[in-house]
């Protein structure tokens, strides 16, 4: 064999080894795009998940304002009342 044949015969083994290398590479890469893709839909319905709980704790808690003034103005008017009878019969 001359020297040029070899030379061609080592080239053609290097390339077969990185050719294999690479794929073996592109399948790596492709199981970590998968896993990275999964991972981002999991984190997205987290986000979700949270921003609603957000919201409905938002709403509750604005209620529950809303209710803590009724009852607290309830309370006031009803230690009033006997005092407003006093004045109604007074007068």
């Amino acid at each position: 064999m001359d020297t040029s044949k070899k030379k061609k015969a080592s080239t053609t083994a290097v390339s077969a080894t990185r050719q294999h290398e690479l794929e073996v590479e592109r399948e790596k890469l492709k199981l970590e795009l998968t896993q990275v893709h999964s991972e981002l839909e999991r984190l997205k319905d987290l986000a979700g998940r949270s921003q609603a709980d957000l919201q409905n704790a938002k709403e509750r808690l604005q209620r529950e304002a809303r209710d803590m003034r009724r009852f607290a103005m309830e309370s006031v008017i009803q230690s009033l009342l006997p005092t407003v009878d006093s004045f109604d019969r007074a007068i």
